[in-house]
């Protein structure tokens, strides 16, 4: 009988020692899920304010540290042989084609 009144005592008995461990163990949760909240939100705000834009300069800088190495292989382009390279040459001109063509009169 002494165990009965034991396991069945409201503020010492196995169910209240139950109900007691169930609310720590629910505090104790919602405790580390607000730390985990917390800290996800920390870590979004990071990453918008500190490893976003390090990304981007990075990302920038490689393009146009690209774009320049690129530009210079294609002006530097070594000519293969057989490959005929065109000189301009300076067009000279006369004096006769420089004359300016005069305008027809035409009589009715």
């Amino acid at each position: 009988m002494n165990v009965l009144r034991e396991v069945a005592h409201p503020d010492i008995g196995i169910v209240a020692r139950t109900r007691s461990v169930n609310d720590s163990l629910l505090q104790s949760m919602a405790i580390r899920a607000q730390r985990m909240e917390d800290f996800l939100v920390r870590l979004e705000k990071q990453i918008w304010a500190t490893w976003l834009p390090v990304v981007a300069s990075a990302a920038l800088a490689l393009g146009f540290v690209l774009g320049t190495w690129f530009a210079s292989v294609r002006e530097v382009a070594p000519t293969t042989p057989g490959t005929v390279t065109l000189q301009k040459m300076p067009i000279e001109t006369s004096p006769q084609s420089q004359v300016m063509p005069q305008r027809r009169k035409d009589h009715h």
